[in-house]
């Protein structure tokens, strides 16, 4: 994975600093269960999204250029929901939650606490899904 910091205001506005990544196809960008503290925005090419189910890949989504991925990192402290891995050669740029902190301190109190309820039932749900998938698989 190749790393370049730079300036950008692709909708951080102030130019907040962000990173750019280039990671090889057949890389995981991060794994469930890692805990983590970045969010990703496809710059170029294709990431495949999955959660792992008795040694077997589920397929979740795909992420595509201007896609934004592993974004509750970034909103709460929970592990990973799922794993991120190149498809293809992929350009991201990483942001922080050092860099989303500062963006949601500018929002209004209402806002936030939407954002806090919101990431709160997408988890509970995610969790609920992995749950009945591993469920499912184990029944089958």
């Amino acid at each position: 994975m190749r790393k370049k910091r730079r300036k950008s205001d692709a909708g951080f506005r102030g130019g907040a600093e962000v990173e750019s990544r280039e990671i090889d196809a057949g890389r995981y960008i991060f794994r469930e269960k890692e805990i983590g503290d970045m969010a990703f925005i496809v710059e170029y090419g294709t990431v495949d999204i999955f959660i792992t189910v008795d040694g077997e890949d589920v397929h979740l989504s795909t992420a595509k250029e201007g896609q934004m991925f592993g974004e509750m990192a970034l909103i709460d402290d929970g592990p990973r929901m799922a794993s991120a891995k190149a498809r293809t050669q992929v350009g991201v740029m990483a942001i922080s939650k050092k860099v989303f902190e500062r963006k949601l301190e500018t929002m209004d109190p209402f806002t936030r606490n939407l954002v806090k309820v919101l990431t709160e039932y997408i988890r509970s749900t995610a969790d609920a899904f992995a749950e009945f998938s591993r469920k499912n698989e184990t029944d089958s």
